[in-house]
């Protein structure tokens, strides 16, 4: 019994199928049942003409169900329904089962709005509109020709098949209308959710908006500051040079220091704005082989010296001796170092930096360290976000473009490894990035 009920659930009821769909199911198998109902009831009455005409709605109840369900044409089946059954079936049994006065304009009512429900577009109206015309007509001859309509005789009081009628046809009607309003409500739930989750969206595209206007911003600022270094010195040395001013050796060396620092630094903000393009559009390539963690670190630190060696900073560093070699692109871990030296120089004046490299376990830790300012516990968590890091130094000025550990932790990641900030305020931070060991 399980099974069949099981069976009949998921072939004529199951939410998978359209909100009319299941309604006509239920409805096809009501007619069967309410006819069926009708026929005993008929046969009780002595009307052999009723009777044919019960067994006949049902039969058309049936056939149209198994029609529906192999077919897949359901419009189709309604409209069959509608012609057949509410405008043919039922006109002829106005005839014969006692006209309104037995209870049939309960069912005109419920052929009406079967067919409202149930039907698309204009033809719906249309053929509701049919059914009224040709249903008050009816009602309308057989208050005027009762002698046409065939009364029962042997049983003169309508009290039960106005009562049947009437139950069926309401129960049929309001079930329909409960799953329509259901179906409402269901709907309106989702378009609810929907407005809330686009409400949602519609916040953060705004907020992914401004965090891009501040960084544009902030990129300008940062790249016209650079250039305006260099071109400043880059003048005033030739003005002096066309002037036949001497210019002392040393002085000589020291802007052409901070223009090589500036140059290496305006580099390395255009190349975290390539490589934020290149991770977006998974172009990042990275070229591994068999290298040593403290060669890469101390080239990279020789190569950027003049970027890095600012703010009367002391850097250290301390690697372990024998670390065995790792599997990475030497250029792409090189630029870490250099992104998060460089983010200790920007916090940190007149203190230490610290670079240290030392072997647990399987895996390869480097450290870099520093005294500076610290980082609040709050933008902690959201550091290696894209343009989140637009904090400000201690004169109230950008620090950078908000892309570096961003791209940090991108190069890490695509080595196996992992990176992560422990820091607090005026007590310094230390940023820790590990490689599996080859």
């Amino acid at each position: 019994m399980k099974q069949f009920f099981r069976f009949m659930i998921n072939t004529f009821f199951s939410s998978r199928l359209d909100l009319r769909v299941r309604l006509f199911n239920m409805l096809a198998m009501a007619g069967v049942l309410v006819s069926l109902v009708f026929t005993g009831f008929h046969i009780v009455a002595k009307s052999p003409i009723n009777v044919a005409f019960c067994l006949a709605g049902a039969a058309l109840a049936g056939a149209l169900l198994v029609y529906a369900t192999r077919t897949k044409n359901y419009q189709r089946a309604y409209i069959i329904t509608v012609i057949a059954v509410f405008l043919i079936l039922f006109p002829t049994m106005f005839f014969s089962v006692g006209g309104y006065k037995y209870g049939m304009t309960s069912f005109f009512i419920f052929a009406v709005a079967f067919t409202v429900f149930m039907l698309e577009g204009k033809k719906s109206l249309f053929l509701a509109g049919v059914e009224l015309l040709v249903y008050s007509a009816l009602c309308a001859f057989a208050y005027i020709y009762p002698e046409r309509i065939n009364y029962y005789t042997e049983n003169p009081d309508p009290f039960w098949g106005i009562l049947i009628c009437f139950f069926s046809s309401s129960v049929a009607v309001g079930i329909a209308i409960f799953l329509h309003l259901k179906l409402y409500n269901e709907q309106q739930r989702e378009l609810e959710a929907a407005r809330q989750k686009l409400s949602e969206e519609n916040a953060m595209l705004e907020r992914v908006n401004q965090l891009k206007t501040e960084f544009l911003g902030n990129v300008s600022h940062e790249l016209k500051t650079p250039l305006t270094v260099m071109s400043g010195y880059a003048q005033t040395t030739k003005q002096l040079a066309e002037r036949s001013a001497e210019l002392d050796g040393g002085e000589v060396k020291r802007r052409m220091k901070l223009i090589s620092s500036e140059a290496e630094r305006l580099s390395l903000m255009v190349g975290q704005i390539l490589d934020v393009t290149r991770i977006e559009e998974g172009r990042m390539a990275m070229e591994k082989h068999p290298c040593h963690v403290d060669e890469i670190i101390h080239s990279a630190v020789e190569t950027h010296y003049p970027m890095l060696n600012k703010n009367a900073n002391r850097l250290e560093i301390h690697i372990d001796p024998g670390l065995p070699a790792v599997s990475a692109d030497p250029a792409r871990i090189s630029q870490v170092i250099v992104n998060l030296i460089s983010n200790a120089v920007r916090f940190t004046a007149n203190g230490l930096i610290t670079v240290t490299a030392k072997q647990e376990h399987t895996d390869i830790v480097v450290c870099v360290a520093d005294t500076g300012s610290g980082i609040s516990r709050d933008r902690l968590p959201h550091l290696f976000q894209r343009y989140s890091h637009n904090e400000k130094n201690g004169a109230g000025q950008n620090t950078g473009t908000g892309l570096g550990l961003y791209i940090c932790k991108h190069i890490v990641e695509q080595h196996g490894g992992t990176i992560r900030i422990e820091s607090e305020l005026e007590a310094g931070t230390s940023v820790f990035f590990i490689l599996p060991i080859l």
